[in-house]
């Protein structure tokens, strides 16, 4: 679900805007991580994917909603390069 925000946002029109997909996608996978765990595969291929979405498909768009994504999954590589911070249900 949380790609599926990330992509409305790129592709859905102007219905669909940047502050609710970023809110989506933080939900998202922090309910995400909640459910399974920091360190399930379900997290880990999710942080993979988005990922791509900055190395091999970057588009401006959506970067920072990607790297939103990534910190709220808590990806470890990403600590103290995001200038907000994602709430965590920890």
């Amino acid at each position: 679900m949380a790609e599926l925000a990330l992509l409305g946002m790129a592709y859905g029109g102007k219905g669909y805007g940047h502050k609710q997909a970023k809110e989506e996608i933080i939900r998202h996978c922090l309910e995400m991580r909640a459910l399974v765990g920091p360190d399930a595969f379900p997290i880990l291929s999710t942080q993979r994917q988005f990922k791509r979405y900055i190395k091999h498909w970057n588009r401006i768009e959506w970067q920072d909603l990607a790297y939103a994504a990534l910190v709220a999954l808590g990806d470890k590589l990403l600590e103290g390069t995001q200038k907000e911070t994602v709430p965590t249900n920890q």
